[in-house]
């Protein structure tokens, strides 16, 4: 199932045993949301397309005790409305779910108005926020179950259309705890955010079959903020080189928050690749991965120099 119908299906669950649940949309994912819709019509709001309104009447619900689920395109839902995200809810200390659906280049054809790769940061820079890049169904479905046994803040979920249908690891799943999906034995160790996993995966894959020796270690994160630094510390340690892979602005993103918190022992050098810049271009997912550097070619690449194959 995808990570959008996951969302639909775990929110009608939750509805059906908490009766402060309500949901709010952007003219989107109606489909998804028939059946919750039917069996809760007053607790199912279609706003339009009016993303920071929406934000708002979500946060006058929070504040008379309902637990907004407020969802819509990724770019419009936090660029567009982040004063109401920073005054309505941060500032008054108020709590809802903001669920986006739209990774980086999910919607490339549409060109760069629907490009999403600052809504991270920009979410987590809000005290008291918690932010996850879930890349499987069983992630976001074990998140968001965590999420509401300990409501409260802002929670955002960014939904891709680019994940995995099995989750790459069988350590159980905790919200800020990063996983180890390839053990590696080599000083080398690459950091996939999100739905980077799959082109990670696949960039180490082609290397195992032409450098079997080369051990390069694969941690991913799902949860943004809160990140448990002393995990990542433990599960990169005897790493000499962290390579930091994500679909977010190289400044802002994980790689820049690692380099900056972690304090690997040593010399370890932490380097990211990420989106630098705006992204102007038009064309496929993959094409945008490509121009980016963030394909499984470009990953591929990168790795054969950090390894001297190149």
């Amino acid at each position: 199932m995808s990570l959008r119908g996951t969302f639909a299906e775990v929110s009608l669950e939750l509805a059906k045993s908490d009766p402060s649940i309500v949901v709010l949309v952007g003219d989107i994912s109606h489909g998804l949301f028939t059946e919750f819709r039917a069996k809760f019509p007053d607790r199912y709001f279609n706003v339009g397309i009016m993303e920071p309104a929406m934000a708002s009447i979500a946060a006058g619900l929070a504040m008379v005790g309902f637990k907004p689920i407020v969802h819509t395109i990724a770019p419009f839902l936090v660029e567009r409305s982040f004063e109401q995200l920073k005054l309505d809810f941060g500032y008054q200390n108020l709590s809802a779910m903001f669920v986006s659906v739209g990774g980086a280049f999910d919607y490339s054809n549409l060109g760069c108005t629907h490009h999403s790769y600052l809504d991270i940061p920009m979410v987590a820079s809000i005290e008291g926020s918690r932010v996850f890049s879930p890349v499987s169904a069983h992630e976001l479905r074990a998140l968001m179950r965590q999420v509401m046994d300990t409501w409260g803040g802002i929670s955002y979920f960014k939904l891709t259309e680019n994940g995995v249908m099995t989750y790459p690891s069988s350590t159980p799943l905790e919200i800020g705890e990063p996983v180890l999906v390839r053990l590696g034995i080599g000083r080398i160790a690459i950091v996939s955010l999100g739905p980077t996993l799959v082109q990670v995966q696949d960039a180490l894959s082609r290397l195992e079959i032409s450098y079997p020796e080369n051990g390069v270690r694969h941690v991913h994160v799902h949860s943004f903020e809160p990140i448990n630094l002393e995990s990542c510390r433990n599960l990169l340690q005897n790493t000499d080189r962290v390579i930091v892979v994500e679909q977010l602005n190289s400044l802002q993103g994980l790689g820049s928050k690692l380099a900056i918190s972690l304090g690997l022992p040593g010399n370890a050098r932490i380097e990211g690749i990420g989106i630098n810049g705006f992204v102007r271009d038009y064309g496929s997912y993959q094409d945008l991965l490509t121009s980016t550097g963030l394909s499984e070619d470009c990953l591929e690449l990168a790795l054969l120099k950090a390894l001297g194959q190149e």
